[in-house]
């Protein structure tokens, strides 16, 4: 599967690292290509740490990953760069195997009021350390 992420009416650009952890879950060849912030995809040096491979490509159009999938990931300690980057790791986590520590998670909670409480209501085995 394709993605690229843009302006609205578009796929937004906000939305391309929520579905990061999904599409590593699909089988087959997939890319995120996104063609507004130029930095958008950083966020895939995280995830490499709990064991994805990709490669990153720089065109006219904007910056892409390519990878594929499925992948096995593995717990690690990552980094939360911004809301959608720590949005993606904590994603990736919930079905990694192993623990996975996040840090910098002031950015996730800008943007995110409960995000352990709501993924504790689903079930996950998510925590805050003390």
């Amino acid at each position: 599967m394709d993605v690229i992420a843009y302006c609205y009416p578009e796929f937004q650009t906000d939305w391309q690292p929520l579905v990061a952890p999904l599409l590593l879950q699909a089988k087959g060849q997939s890319s995120i290509e996104d063609r507004i912030f130029e930095d958008r995809l950083r966020y895939w040096k995280e995830l490499s740490k709990m064991g994805t491979t990709s490669s990153t490509v720089t065109s006219e159009n904007g910056q892409s990953v390519h990878f594929r999938a499925p992948q096995i990931s593995h717990g690690a300690e990552v980094r939360a760069l911004d809301i959608r980057a720590g949005a993606a790791v904590i994603l990736l986590a919930l079905i990694s195997k192993g623990a996975t520590a996040v840090t910098n998670i002031k950015q996730i909670k800008r943007g995110y009021q409960d995000i352990v409480g709501d993924l504790q209501a689903l079930g996950a085995d998510i925590s805050l350390p003390h």
